[in-house]
């Protein structure tokens, strides 16, 4: 059975959805936020002005990128004092073509390298992206502010941000970046995915403005509703019984 017929075959559960949802916001409310969802991303960088995290990264920079309503989004948390929590989202239809060749394009066309003006990647690209096609959702711009990071905000906003894109999208997968230092405290499955790959990109000229040894964590849209599902019934223990590597 291939990718698209399974996504055809069961439909996304509203329902399902509002109870992640809802669930997720009242545990934001109790550590003293509440969240906000937006669509305009030029606005957003109006609002980081002044703030420590005072620009996005290039993965949604309105200078670097054309997002309409429909194909991305983010979620503030906000407290009294403003922005205290950021996350983004936003969807590609990559149709047949695989993610290892969407993101040779993609990078190039967006970073600075160290050697030359534009990252390179290498053409051999770990394997299992030749496995990722179709719909496809990308979660980042994760951001806390420094005296909020002991109070697992990020915790939340993940799943929430994961539920919202379900619910919007329907992606047959979805996908992160993680920073090494953060893999080894398993924030990728804490956050919901449920596959890590320790090698997310081969470099021919790795960027010059993040980390070059970036982690991936990937998830297949039944391995989602299999998470939604679990934490909605409270039956979920940490990762779904699925390899990790």
């Amino acid at each position: 059975m291939s990718y698209l017929t399974e996504y055809c075959e069961e439909a996304f559960d509203p329902l399902l959805f509002a109870r992640v949802v809802s669930a997720m916001e009242s545990r934001l409310r109790a550590i003293g936020v509440q969240v906000e969802f937006g669509l305009d991303f030029e606005h957003l960088e109006e609002c980081l002005e002044g703030l420590e995290k005072d620009k996005l990264t290039e993965h949604f920079r309105s200078d670097l990128n054309t997002y309409t309503p429909q194909n991305a989004f983010y979620i503030k948390a906000l407290n009294g004092d403003g922005i205290v929590a950021l996350i983004a989202a936003r969807f590609d239809d990559l149709g047949q073509q695989t993610l290892d060749v969407h993101l040779t394009k993609y990078w190039r066309r967006c970073y600075p390298g160290k050697a030359g003006p534009k990252v390179e990647l290498a053409k051999q690209q770990p394997r299992f992206m030749r496995e990722i096609s179709g719909r496809v959702a990308y979660l980042g711009e994760l951001w806390v502010k420094p005296e909020w990071r002991g109070k697992r905000i990020h915790e939340y906003l993940v799943p929430l941000t994961t539920a919202t894109a379900m619910q919007r999208w329907d992606p047959h997968w979805m996908y992160c970046w993680i920073r090494p230092v953060m893999w080894g405290k398993d924030y990728a499955r804490a956050y919901g995915f449920s596959a890590v790959h320790p090698v997310g990109l081969i470099w021919e000229d790795c960027p010059a403005t993040i980390d070059p040894d970036l982690v991936m964590g990937v998830n297949k849209r039944t391995w989602v509703l299999d998470w939604m599902e679990g934490y909605a019934s409270g039956s979920l223990v940490g990762s779904h019984s699925l390899p990790v590597g």
